[in-house]
């Protein structure tokens, strides 16, 4: 053969050498990556700037994620029944436009590490017939705990299907006593017969519209913090419990503060409500329904409120509305 052609045609082959070597090395770094990424076989690294991202972190046998960005999704996002992750909103924020923003099925801890504290979960949707927008939903069988973030949509902070369960050891549901966006009702706790929704502790910021916690299932304990509700309804309250309360206090023994009013002047508004068999079975609480002269404390028949020893329903909890610490100081 010709010199020439045998140089060109060593050149192709080395050409075609280098080609499939080049091709083997993509395949196998998209392997790699694939098994970086999601649950083939591998593990998410944990760091979260998009949907795609957090789909592939509850999925994939990582435990631990945290936001490296702020995320929008259109539909809910969900922690599947069996998966125990633990997230770091980290200062940013999931926005979902749908009803739900963050449904659980199995078992998460939020948090938020960021200085400031600007980590948040919000729903944006308007909800329907069928659908209530919430934040964060417990659903059977999940479990969520919470010890930072804040938390928003229209109807729902955070609610807690009948068979699930949460923690809530701090955080804000709700933006501010003076908010306009603030959720109808802060936390929502559900029964559906003998099937319960519980709370097993609950000391943290709730500010709502309607109600700041309304609860027909379980809250073994309220040992502190701050509920408040300010609305423009007929009726407005900061408690509403129909439900089981096993206690509202803390070690040192002051209690979750609640405070309640309306901005017509007209209707009712109270500090707490007990309906059919609601039961608070030991109550250390602030509670105070402002202006002077309406009811803070209702109770309808067959339901029972034990005030603890040295407490009365007087104590007063009464925020200026301008976000000071609005705890009695005496």
């Amino acid at each position: 053969m010709h010199p020439r052609y045998t140089k060109e045609f060593t050149m192709n082959k080395i050409f075609k050498l280098f080609s499939v070597l080049a091709v083997l090395m993509l395949v196998m770094g998209l392997s790699s990556c694939i098994g970086i990424f999601t649950d083939g076989g591998g593990s998410f690294n944990g760091d979260i700037y998009n949907v795609s991202d957090f789909e592939s972190f509850v999925s994939s046998s990582t435990t631990a994620g945290a936001l490296k960005a702020d995320i929008t999704s259109s539909s809910y996002l969900l922690v599947s029944a069996g998966k125990t992750k633990t997230l770091d909103l980290n200062g940013y924020t999931i926005t979902v436009t749908g009803n739900t923003a963050l449904a659980v099925q199995g078992t998460i801890s939020i948090s938020d590490s960021s200085s400031n504290k600007t980590g948040k979960i919000i729903s944006t949707g308007e909800g329907d017939a069928d659908h209530s927008p919430i934040a964060v939903s417990v659903l059977s069988g999940g479990n969520v705990t919470i010890s930072g973030g804040t938390y928003a949509a229209k109807d729902f902070a955070l609610y807690v299907s009948d068979g699930g369960t949460a923690t809530i050891t701090s955080g804000k549901f709700g933006y501010s006593a003076v908010s306009n966006d603030n959720p109808l009702i802060g936390i929502g706790v559900n029964r559906n017969g003998t099937s319960v929704g519980t709370i097993v502790n609950m000391n943290c910021k709730v500010y709502a519209k309607q109600t700041a916690v309304k609860n027909a299932g379980t809250i073994t304990e309220i040992s502190g913090g701050e509920y408040t509700t300010v609305g423009s309804s007929d009726s407005v309250f900061a408690l509403y419990n129909s439900g089981t309360i096993g206690s509202i206090h803390s070690e040192d023994g002051e209690g979750g503060a609640f405070y309640a009013t309306n901005d017509k002047g007209t209707g009712t508004y109270y500090a707490f409500a007990l309906y059919n068999t609601g039961t608070i079975s030991s109550n250390g609480g602030y509670f105070e329904a402002a202006p002077d002269g309406h009811s803070y404390n209702y109770s309808a028949s067959g339901a029972t409120n034990n005030l603890a020893s040295g407490y009365t329903a007087a104590e007063v909890y009464s925020p200026d509305l301008t976000n000071t610490d609005p705890r009695p100081t005496n």
